[in-house]
């Protein structure tokens, strides 16, 4: 029967015309079509993810270096001595530096939080100590996600990993341990951040907490400098008189 006997067919008795076999076909093979560029291109995003992971990891070594080099993380005075050699270029360099710190775990946090007010005054040193932890912070989310624990544990010690790895045993108490963690100044922000790149946690979860919780701790060294206190352990001494 020609196709248009069929049309015929099926205008005259109310009903549609029969479909033939290569529909059917033709459709599963674009299905299978689909699946395929689908597997290609997770593939390629993986590859991608991969090759921007180890640049940013060696980008981050090679700044660190250079810095410790330098002696630049031995005191807030040596790392305001090595900014100022960059001239125009001190804050982006700075923000960079601060996300290493939390990408790296060999820069102290408190050093560079204290030189970014100490380099450019309380407001400027919050907001670039923010941006750039900030920007650590969701490279080091995005980097546990692709290589997990095993990283983790070429970065830190086992037994500072696993005095935080019972918190994930349960996934909403393991969100509110690490909102208040990542709130509170102190503690060790680039584990607990890798740590949260294991779990289940959703970037969702993990940007609010990150973007919500975080400026209270780093605007507590803008608050200190302008109680004319340099340092930590001068907070400690003036809360002991």
């Amino acid at each position: 029967m020609s196709e248009n006997t069929e049309k015929m067919v099926a205008t005259e008795t109310g009903g549609e015309a029969p479909q033939t076999a290569e529909a059917p076909a033709a459709e599963s093979k674009s299905a299978g079509n689909d699946e395929i560029y689908k597997k290609q291109g997770n593939r390629a995003v993986t590859i991608i993810s991969r090759i921007f992971t180890v640049l940013l990891l060696a980008g981050c070594v090679v700044l660190g270096i250079i810095g410790y080099l330098r002696g630049a993380f031995s005191s807030v005075e040596a790392l305001q001595a090595w900014m100022d050699s960059y001239g125009i270029w001190a804050p982006l360099i700075f923000i960079i530096l601060q996300a290493v710190q939390v990408i790296i775990p060999i820069i102290p946090g408190g050093v560079t939080l204290l030189g970014g007010v100490i380099l450019f005054g309380p407001w400027w040193g919050f907001v670039y100590n923010y941006i750039g932890i900030i920007a650590g912070s969701f490279a080091v989310f995005a980097i546990s996600r692709v290589y997990g624990k095993p990283l983790m544990y070429r970065l830190f010690k086992p037994e500072s990993i696993e005095k935080y790895e019972n918190w994930t045993s349960n996934h909403g108490r393991f969100a509110k341990l690490f909102a208040i963690a990542i709130f509170l100044p102190g503690a060790p922000d680039g584990l607990i951040c890798y740590l949260a790149g294991t779990t289940e946690m959703s970037w969702k979860t993990y940007s609010l907490i990150i973007l919500l919780a975080k400026p209270m701790s780093i605007a507590l060294y803008s608050v200190l400098y302008l109680l004319g206190i340099n340092s930590l352990s001068e907070l400690i001494a003036a809360l002991k008189r």
